[in-house]
């Protein structure tokens, strides 16, 4: 198996194999499994959307938080930087399965 483009820090991981000819993403559940996004029912693929706006919500949440305690333009800068890549980590991350209900003709609602 090839090298592994893991999302860290969710009890689920996304991962691009690196040698795959399909070049397809594989979420590998909490239990182990490992499938491809485009094999995940429907609602599979809404539930992880909702679950990972969670975790990002709390984990931007978090991170606010901690400004409050630094002191320092140079360590406020630094952890907003942090901050706004965690962002974008997640923006990337939801919009590989927003793509995937968009190519079936679907949308996180219906």
């Amino acid at each position: 198996m090839g090298r592994k483009r893991k999302f860290r820090g969710l009890e689920e991981e996304l991962y691009l194999l690196e040698d795959d000819p399909d070049h397809e993403f594989r979420w590998q559940t909490k239990d182990g499994r490992i499938i491809k996004v485009k094999d995940m029912s429907d609602d599979h693929i809404k539930n992880t959307i909702r679950m990972l706006e969670r975790v990002q919500i709390h984990r931007s949440g978090e991170g606010y938080s901690f400004l409050n305690f630094l002191k320092g333009e140079m360590a406020i800068e630094c952890c907003e930087r942090e901050i706004q890549q965690e962002e974008d980590f997640y923006d990337e991350l939801i919009g590989v399965f927003k793509c995937e209900l968009k190519e079936r003709g679907k949308n996180e609602t219906n």
